[in-house]
């Protein structure tokens, strides 16, 4: 065992040592040539030529420092060096998650004393944190060194973060490294050397007072002022700008719904805007009351954070159990949300979904291309894949409507349901859906066996219904000859 751990953590050293060399050579050598341009000048007098090569030294250490924050960056998604979004890591067991988080925080170390000096308090600065891993707002000021484990901070618009503040989503307690999310809101000021926790989540405008400790899985409350060790309200509440909640939208849409109407709930692919149901919401409208649920584009969310969210909603905005109906990723979470919450569903419908992909490399290495890619790119890269999303038959104005939503799709959300993926497999748990489940594949769906799944699907659900679409491809429910509306009235006989 000894040999084993040994060798693991000889394993981790000498492969971060190599990639921090290796990011380092490619960074050093534009400004080497940089330099080494100036020294090939020949310019008189030499004091002048002097004077200009003591002035390319500036430059030359900014390009090298803009070369090795983004090599870093691009380093660590390559090779997938992130820690988890929550977890309790044993150090002695020096587990793949640990090793990830160490490698993880070392590079991430190396850019702050090796660039971070240099750019903090600067729209550079923000920019790394964005490619590293962080969820950052517009017009966010962050001016300290201490702001780590990037990949674990959702910060909001508007946010300032003064000198000298630790901010880190990790903590050493009692042999384990523990990882929690921290969430700013928007508006949030932190003083300067204040100490912010593990989980500590902050509403919109709070403030925290200089040289404060937040202490781990704290919630502060909108538009207050805190301060202490640790800290505490010093105010009555202030005014805060007033932000549309979710709440207040939840109990709008509960008075809009009809008690005596079937509701249904329309839960979207990995897209998560639901926009693509621009087709079906004025058909199932004459019929149902209607509600969408456009994903939250969270960077920490589990499957699990999801779920409840969604249970949430259905709970404020419906008097009884609802019809889902979800297509694709949307398919997925309404199965998991009916193994949670049976309760708070009066039937499924699934369209073109999977309880689990069988795709395991391509799983593993989409959400890293993904964040490679340029996101202005991904309209021209779905142009050339539209042939395994569509069906054959689809409308021209239906392409391009189809290709004008999906300008709207966040890139953070949609690589998080991606790594979501990775880990969803419920095919041993299909048989505790009691409630009636209708099954929809398009028989022509190039992006997902879902055909096969609907068959291993309704094999294993005891009250399933199982019904191909002919001629259909993955996103069918934009063609303009599929009312789902028609479909669920005669399977449910309504």
């Amino acid at each position: 065992m000894r040999l084993r751990l040994a060798l693991i953590f000889a394993w981790t050293t000498v492969s971060c040592f190599v990639v921090v060399s290796a990011v380092f050579a490619v960074s050093v050598l534009p400004a080497l040539l940089f330099y080494r341009w100036h020294l090939e000048l020949a310019i008189r007098p030499e004091t002048v030529r002097l004077l200009l090569l003591a002035a390319a030294f500036i430059p030359a250490y900014a390009l090298f420092a803009v070369v090795y924050m983004t090599l870093s960056a691009w380093s660590c998604n390559l090779l997938g060096w992130r820690p988890p979004d929550r977890a309790d890591l044993v150090i002695a067991e020096l587990s793949r998650p640990l090793r990830n988080w160490a490698r993880y925080a070392i590079m991430g170390h190396l850019v702050r004393v090796l660039a971070g000096t240099f750019f903090r308090s600067t729209p550079v600065w923000v920019w790394y944190m964005r490619r590293n891993g962080a969820r950052v707002g517009r017009h966010v000021w962050i001016n300290s060194l201490q702001v780590g484990d990037e990949c674990l901070l959702d910060i909001g618009d508007e946010v300032v973060i003064g000198s000298g503040v630790h901010l880190s989503g990790h903590t050493v307690e009692r042999g384990m490294v523990r990882l929690a999310p921290i969430v700013l809101g928007s508006g949030t000021v932190v003083g300067v050397g204040s100490q912010v926790g593990i989980g500590v989540t902050t509403g919109v405008g709070t403030q925290i007072g200089a040289l404060s400790v937040v202490p781990k899985h704290e919630t502060l409350e909108a538009g207050r002022v805190y301060a202490g060790i640790p800290a505490r309200p010093v105010d009555r509440r202030v005014a805060a700008e007033p932000v549309p909640e979710v709440e207040s939208a939840e109990h709008h849409l509960r008075d809009l719904v009809e008690p005596e109407i079937p509701t249904v709930f329309l839960v979207p692919g990995i897209d998560g805007t639901a926009e693509l149901f621009y087709r079906q919401i004025p058909v199932l409208a004459k019929r149902f009351n209607v509600v969408a649920f456009p994903l939250p584009n969270k960077r920490m969310a589990s499957l699990d954070d999801l779920v409840s969210d969604f249970a949430q909603l259905i709970r404020e905005t419906s008097p009884g159990p609802v019809i889902l109906c979800g297509e694709s990723f949307g398919g997925a979470l309404s199965l998991s949300l009916g193994l949670q919450h049976p309760e708070l569903v009066r039937a499924l419908v699934i369209v073109n979904s999977f309880p689990y992909l069988d795709n395991r490399v391509q799983l593993a290495l989409a959400p890293r291309l993904t964040r490679l890619i340029p996101w202005v790119a991904m309209p021209f890269i779905r142009r050339f894949t539209e042939h395994r999303i569509h069906s054959a038959h689809t409308l021209d104005e239906d392409l391009a409507e189809f290709r004008a939503r999906m300008r709207g799709v966040e890139r953070d959300g949609y690589v998080r349901r991606l790594e979501l993926l990775r880990d969803y497999d419920i095919r041993s748990q299909l048989g505790r859906l009691t409630m009636p489940v209708l099954l929809v594949a398009g028989t022509d769906d190039r992006l997902v066996p879902s055909a096969r799944w609907a068959r291993y699907m309704g094999d294993r659900i005891p009250n399933a219904t199982v019904m191909f679409l002919e001629g259909y491809g993955h996103c069918c429910l934009i063609n303009h000859d599929l009312d789902l509306s028609v479909i669920i009235d005669d399977w449910l006989d309504l």
